[in-house]
């Protein structure tokens, strides 16, 4: 499993919940398969994105510009975790792309990234910075999202 933080220094994870994907959801380590995915959440909080994973290929859709971009941007690390503690609801979230633990988890290993512009592309994940009309039309429908950005 893979873990994406800002914080480089990690020594365990906490079960916390920031961003609940439904209202009563419990306090979790959320976790995932592909490290390409987990780069995805090392773009700055204080940007609003939508990410999305259609087939192979991870893209994140943001709500800024390059510029703006690169002034909010810390980088982070990806951590490398243990999975057997994590389980995966495929009707949730990302489905079987995000697996949570309800206990505490300890990295086996990091990657640190300067920036997380560097982690998305050294992933492979494209990245689109998209005007603000252009990002609430992808936010409204997400599984159309590229096709949406390529008509700009």
């Amino acid at each position: 499993m893979y873990h994406a933080s800002t914080n480089r220094e990690v020594t365990e994870f906490q079960p916390k919940n920031e961003f609940p994907r439904y209202g009563s959801e419990e306090n979790l380590v959320f976790g995932t398969a592909y490290k390409e995915v987990a780069a995805m959440f090392l773009v700055p909080r204080t940007i609003s994105t939508v990410i999305s994973k259609y087939d192979d290929e991870c893209v994140v859709f943001v709500d800024c510009t390059k510029e703006e971009f690169d002034t909010e941007d810390k980088g982070g690390a990806i951590y490398a975790l243990p999975s057997d503690t994590f389980n995966t609801n495929e009707s949730i979230g990302m489905g079987n792309t995000e697996w949570v633990s309800k206990e505490s988890v300890k990295p086996i290993s990091k990657q640190v990234y300067a920036t997380a512009i560097y982690a998305l592309r050294e992933n492979k994940v494209r990245i689109y910075f998209l005007a603000k009309d252009v990002f609430l039309k992808v936010q409204a429908n997400p599984s159309c999202g590229r096709e949406i950005a390529k008509e700009l």
